[in-house]
């Protein structure tokens, strides 16, 4: 019963999150196609904190597994756009200094 209760309450904390770090992430992805380097490190759009990055790195990763680069273009068009305004992606872009630390 305890171990229970133990873990509905790590359940309920919430995670440490840098929205900064994860829009810096996506944002060398759209510059750079290197997700298959990132996908070890991040295998599941869950390990993003915002649901927003979430649901932009799973279409990412759908594209990958499709064989095809990660267009800012083509993800744009499969995008939630009740989830994700377009110019989104061009902001996620412009937060990016270098794309030299993504490796």
């Amino acid at each position: 019963m305890k171990s229970n209760q133990n873990r509905n309450r790590l359940m309920s904390l919430k995670l440490p999150c840098d929205l900064n770090a994860e829009q810096a992430v996506l944002g060398s992805l759209l510059l750079e196609d290197l997700i298959e380097k990132v996908r070890p490190i991040l295998p599941k759009p869950e390990m993003f904190y915002s649901p927003i990055h979430q649901h932009i790195y799973e279409n990412m990763l759908k594209m990958a597994e499709e064989g095809l680069s990660i267009d800012p273009i083509v993800l744009a068009d499969r995008l939630d756009k009740k989830l994700v305004r377009r110019s989104y992606l061009g902001e996620l872009v412009s937060v990016v200094p270098s794309t030299s630390n993504v490796e």
